[in-house]
């Protein structure tokens, strides 16, 4: 896939010690790291194929340690954890956007005002 964020099937896939052949895009080399190979066209996407089809140890490495990598770097406790500071902070007026980060929100300003 092409858009953002951490790919649920990828995930799966390490998890399930597949060997990845990734779109290459910045959150598939965060979610990766150095243990797939990624692809920016079907010709590049091919010559990795090949080179898998012939190598049964390197597909079995890049397996391995995606398993690895998903059992240390993404663990449910982890997520569940960071998305309740997430909401923690959001709750206490913090910005999470990059000019923002230091402002806080008016809840003043934000709040719904009966009509009638």
């Amino acid at each position: 896939h092409s858009v953002g964020g951490t790919n649920p099937s990828l995930l799966r896939a390490m998890g399930a010690g597949t060997a990845v052949l990734a779109y290459d895009v910045g959150f598939n080399h965060e979610t990766l790291d150095e243990h797939g190979l990624f692809f920016a066209d079907a010709a590049e996407a091919t010559r990795h194929f090949s080179t898998l089809e012939s190598d049964p140890v390197r597909v079995a490495a890049l397996g391995l340690h995606a398993r690895e990598r998903a059992a240390a770097a993404f663990r449910w406790d982890d997520v569940t954890s960071d998305y309740e500071d997430l909401a923690r902070r959001l709750a206490q007026g913090e910005s999470m956007h990059a000019r923002g980060r230091r402002a806080r929100r008016d809840s003043r300003a934000h709040s719904l005002r009966g009509t009638g």
